[in-house]
């Protein structure tokens, strides 16, 4: 077998060969670099994505705090009105159980004065704290009358003034006393009664 005879040049092949080499290193070159392109650009944006996600992350967080801070603040304003409720609460309390028991003598002796009969008067009038016994609230008050009158009718007519005026309950003579005096007899009496509670009027309920 005959081999062919090549009459290209040697220079010329080497000028072939090392374009085929330039040519394939440019190719490899170009491939390599796409592909670093290629990687940075998803790098780039897997990083700029995390970013966004990062700012979103942030303003939510921004978000809450805003929020948290608002609870609190709305949760001490809650704990102050809740505070001063509790104080006039308890300084309502105070003033009503000061006032509860407190006789409005106003009332009582204006209606007592319209009532009372013909020939009675009144020397003095006390109070005092009722003693407990059965049917008896506690803090009821007793009433103390000293007085005079001009014939024991009138006692009677006082007692029983009393036992309908609304404001008295368990209305006692205690005692009747003749008394002679220069211009005639008198007779001096005490009577012991309750004021009754639930009349409107007689205490500062």
């Amino acid at each position: 077998m005959i081999k062919g005879i090549n009459l290209i040049p040697a220079e010329i092949q080497a000028n072939w060969k090392r374009r085929k080499v330039r040519a394939v290193f440019y190719t490899a070159a170009a491939i390599y670099i796409l592909l670093l392109g290629a990687l940075y650009y998803n790098i780039h944006s897997g990083v700029v994505a995390k970013r966004i996600k990062l700012a979103n992350l942030e303003e939510r967080k921004l978000s809450i705090e805003l929020q948290g801070a608002q609870y609190q603040s709305l949760t001490a304003t809650i704990a102050g009105i809740n505070n001063n409720e509790r104080d006039l609460k308890k300084r309502l309390d105070l003033a009503s159980g000061l006032t509860r028991d407190r006789v409005l003598w106003s009332t009582v002796l204006k209606r007592m004065s319209n009532d009372l009969p013909n020939g009675i008067w009144l020397k003095s009038i006390t109070t005092s704290d009722a003693p407990s016994k059965a049917g008896a609230g506690a803090g009821d008050k007793q009433v103390r009358l000293l007085g005079s009158g001009i014939t024991p009718g009138s006692v009677s007519d006082l007692i029983f003034t009393l036992e309908n005026s609304g404001y008295f309950s368990n209305v006692q003579l205690a005692y009747t006393q003749k008394k002679e005096l220069e211009a005639g007899t008198v007779y001096d009496f005490e009577v012991i009664t309750r004021l009754k509670r639930g009349v409107e009027g007689i205490y500062g309920w």
